[in-house]
């Protein structure tokens, strides 16, 4: 009967699907009918003891055998009421009565945990609702309880091992000793890179791939965690293996591992903790190619964005000459690796990063005048006799991340090349801006950023200025807008209080004259150049006692700035040391007028006859 009927027993079988005997004798039946029903049914383990229809305990065949007789002789007991008996019985704790849902191992441990001579007694189960018998109870063998615990057990391995064959993320066990227990799920091995799993120490399995403090620390938090008074939640937010990178001890191949710790049931005989072990390597390169391709993605967007407004034939031109400025960058910090810079070449690069940075911002191309401002930052330490390795190794990333910019802006050019249907006529977001009419587009764009109102007056036409000198007029007005802006032009409220209109002026002059010479004439009417400023700082230095033209000299130098800190416009003392550079290498001159509170001018003259600028 105990065979045939566990056929059918699965993980989820509770007691209530295990045989049951429903026999019952009400308490103040005599013993003569408690042994005519063993003699009748012979199968029965025991019979139920009833009082008013209630359930209120069982006795076994054993029992009612060998230990009754003991005290009172089967001919004295077999006429007495049965409730003596269940007063002896009691004694000893009498039947254990059990919720008919409860699960199989459970009742098991119930069962065992009654008094010795009561280990293998029958169980009473309850129910809601009559038995087909009219009790709201059965008993259930509890050698057939053993036997189909036993073969849950059997199943339950079987399934287990199934799935942990099958399961992807590494599951195992652990001890209270914090030994690695034998059952453990295929994809342990292939993660932790071993086949040495069960039986050792957790804290010794990871000491194969990760630092003693780390598996220290893990050793620590396990000890913590299967402490029943400590919340488990919390313990959780100190998982000093949430996320490990190791390396594995057989190939040295990097890994990125995640680990879960999950606490047993409290009522288990032998506390575990369930290790929950993760390769995340994969799934951490998926997502910073997501978040690279994104940010690619944004970028090229911005770009594009910021490129809508730009004159197709400008944008070439600058994108050639910033390649160019990267190349030959590239090469000199390859010789300042070998040997230290020679300061000419430095400044000279400083003033070439500092021009595109300029033509950049007159073109409205922002990402490059971020990134030409950030390799400014690089070149500055070099400049400053700092020619660390750090400092050229942070140069050079500037210089990668310029290259990468370019490339980008290059295929956003081809796209709009192939969307416009000609790679030579600008599209109409994209019409050309000429050279003067972008230095008034700057002035407004400083104005506002500055919250210094002004603007932009040329007497000069854009058909008067000789192609020759596109370049280098363009890096030259560049300088002077921008430095005219920082340090000339006053806020609104300053100006007024000096009886001067709100808005400032700047305005350019250019003149021919019969000697062969051009004349550029630069003005704002700001508050002009502070000599008496100057002159401290000279004296300060290595000036003691400067004259007008070595106080305008020093305004020209390179790495003089009046200005208080660094920004994008201004502070590292190179636009001046620029415009002289370029003026000079057209053969020309530059001078400066200023009378402090009215008006900053700079006269600038170059010859008629030469090919200026040439860029």
């Amino acid at each position: 009967m105990t065979q045939r009927s566990l056929r059918s027993i699965s993980p989820s079988s509770s007691i209530g699907d295990l045989p049951g005997f429903e026999a019952a004798l009400d308490l103040d039946s005599r013993g003569k009918g408690l042994a005519e029903l063993f003699h009748d049914r012979p199968e029965l383990p025991g019979v139920l003891l009833t009082e008013q229809g209630i359930v209120r305990s069982a006795v076994s065949r054993r029992y009612f055998l060998e230990t009754i007789g003991r005290y009172c002789g089967r001919d004295l007991y077999l006429p007495r009421p049965i409730r003596l008996m269940m007063e002896r019985f009691e004694e000893r704790g009498g039947a254990l009565l059990l919720p008919a849902p409860i699960g199989i191992e459970e009742a098991v441990r119930f069962g065992l945990d009654r008094h010795p001579d009561l280990v293998y007694e029958p169980l009473v189960v309850t129910f809601e609702g009559p038995s087909p018998f009219g009790l709201g109870a059965r008993l259930v063998d509890f050698e057939t309880l053993l036997v189909a615990d036993s073969k849950l057990t059997i199943l339950r391995n079987a399934q287990m091992s199934q799935i942990l064959d099958t399961i992807r993320d590494g599951l195992l066990l652990v001890g209270r000793d914090q030994i690695v227990l034998g059952e453990y799920s295929r994809s342990v091995e292939s993660i932790f890179g071993t086949q040495r799993i069960a039986g050792r120490r957790f804290a010794d399995l990871l000491g194969d791939f990760l630092e003693a403090e780390r598996c220290e620390l893990a050793q620590g938090f396990l000890t913590t965690l299967f402490d029943p008074n400590v919340i488990e939640s919390l313990v959780a937010r100190i998982n000093p293996l949430a996320r490990v990178e190791a390396r594995l001890p057989t190939t040295g191949e990097p890994r990125v591992l995640a680990f879960r710790f999950t606490r047993g049931k409290q009522t288990d005989i032998a506390p575990t903790i369930l290790v929950r072990v993760e390769d995340v390597t994969r799934a951490e390169e998926l997502a910073r190619a997501v978040t690279t391709e994104r940010e690619r993605s944004e970028r090229r967007l911005g770009l594009a964005l910021s490129l809508v407004e730009v004159a197709p034939e400008a944008l070439a031109g600058l994108v050639e000459r910033m390649a160019r400025m990267r190349e030959a960058l590239g090469r000199g910090i390859e010789t300042w690796r070998l040997q230290a810079p020679i300061p000419s070449e430095v400044d000279a690069a400083f003033r070439e990063v500092h021009a595109l940075k300029g033509e950049a911002g007159l073109a409205r191309f922002s990402p490059a005048q971020r990134e030409l401002h950030a390799l400014e930052d690089a070149l500055d330490s070099i400049r400053r006799g700092t020619a660390d390795q750090e400092a050229l190794i942070a140069a050079e990333n500037r210089i990668d991340l310029l290259g990468a910019l370019l490339v980008e802006t290059r295929e956003v050019m081809s796209h709009f090349r192939t969307l416009s249907g000609s790679a030579g006529e600008p599209t109409r977001a994209t019409a050309e801006v000429g050279l003067l009419s972008g230095i008034a587009r700057l002035v407004g764009e400083l104005a506002a950023e500055l919250d210094r109102p002004a603007r932009f007056v040329s007497r000069a036409r854009e058909t008067d200025l000789p192609a020759r000198w596109t370049g280098l007029m363009r890096d030259v007005l560049v300088q002077l807008a921008r430095n005219a802006m920082i340090h000339g032009v006053e806020p609104a409220e300053e100006r007024v209080r000096h009886g001067k209109p709100p808005v400032a002026t700047l305005q350019l002059a250019v003149r021919e004259h019969d000697e062969g010479w051009a004349e550029w004439i630069f003005q704002d009417d700001g508050r002009g150049i502070d000599w008496d400023r100057l002159r401290r700082r000279a004296e300060s230095g290595s000036l003691p006692d400067p004259s007008p033209a070595e106080l305008a000299e020093l305004l020209f130098l390179p790495g003089f700035s009046t200005a208080e800190q660094t920004t994008v416009h201004a502070g590292r003392g190179v636009g001046l040391d620029l415009v002289r550079n370029r003026v000079a290498e057209a053969g020309g001159s530059i001078s400066v007028h200023s009378e402090y509170g009215h008006f900053c001018a700079f006269q600038i003259l170059l010859p008629t006859l030469v090919e200026a600028g040439a860029r």
